[in-house]
């Protein structure tokens, strides 16, 4: 039976929507409230306690729209107030094309000198708060990512020096919001990387980032300037690897939704750098 929520009154509208209320757990709901979202560290385990969360669901039917529409409410002060909601997108007509087979994962032995530069940078950044030492993994091929990737509301860059120190600076806001956690298993994780042509490498800190070797011709489209241009990798892909290797992972939150950090490292003489980055949003 759907519990009644102080303060709302039924009014007309043009499409009649009937919703649902549910008694949520706690601790289920805290991995969808948006102060999760944003709180950096592993999931917290709470216990199963009801009566704090209320979950209503329902949909907006018209001629041109159909829409399902979940909130999530808690009391605040007495009140009930929404904390998270969620826009279901809408079903594609198309039929559904039968699902491509699994790609067989190739896994290769990882070249240490490249594991030790990988988590050296990630220990720098958010363990050490050494923010130059990590931006000097940066190769100054990377700063014209930031106009690649950087928000709607983040200024443009005014010149490659700019750039990069506007990479330097988002590198230090982020080591300032994860905080001062000594674990660095409690800040990361890693994340599984995308392109079937793509062998993992083993290595000792697979937990927290996952590190691979690209095909020459793949790590060269993935390059901020060939990004500009809008290149493509070719296809047929040649598969010739050696020179072009991925890393991948994600800051960890409560609600475990948060973006995927990708970087693209090459050696520079002597020197493990990253050359490209990429954001991909949950």
């Amino acid at each position: 039976m759907p519990l009644p929520i102080p303060g709302l009154r039924a009014g007309s509208q043009p499409h009649q929507a009937e919703f649902v209320l549910y008694d949520i757990p706690d601790d289920l709901a805290t991995r969808f409230d948006c102060a999760s979202r944003l709180t950096p560290g592993a999931p917290t385990k709470q216990p199963r306690a009801y009566g704090h969360h209320v979950g209503s669901t329902f949909r907006i039917a018209g001629a041109r729209s159909d829409t399902s529409i979940a909130l999530l409410w808690a009391k605040e002060n007495g009140y009930w107030k929404i904390v998270s909601r969620y826009v279901a997108p809408k079903p594609d007509e198309t039929p559904a094309a039968p699902a491509p087979p699994e790609p067989s994962v190739v896994r290769i032995r990882a070249d240490f000198t490249l594991v030790n530069a990988a988590k050296d940078f990630v220990d720098a950044w958010l363990i050490r708060k050494n923010y130059d030492a990590a931006f000097r993994y940066l190769s100054t091929r990377s700063y014209a990512c930031y106009d690649v990737v950087r928000g709607p509301d983040a200024p443009a860059s005014t010149s490659p020096d700019d750039a990069g120190r506007k990479i330097r600076a988002g590198l230090e806001r982020v080591g300032q919001w994860v905080g001062t956690d000594r674990n660095l298993e409690a800040i990361v994780e890693a994340a599984d990387p995308l392109h079937p042509a793509i062998r993992l490498m083993d290595q000792p800190y697979s937990h927290m980032f996952s590190l691979t070797s690209f095909p020459t011709a793949l790590g060269d489209a993935v390059e901020c300037d060939a990004r500009v241009r809008g290149a493509v990798p070719p296809d047929p892909l040649p598969l010739e690897y050696g020179e072009a290797f991925g890393m991948t992972f994600r800051l960890r939150t409560q609600s475990g939704d948060a973006p995927v950090l990708r970087l693209l490292w090459r050696k520079e003489g002597d020197a493990w750098r990253a050359t490209s980055y990429d954001v991909e949003l949950p």
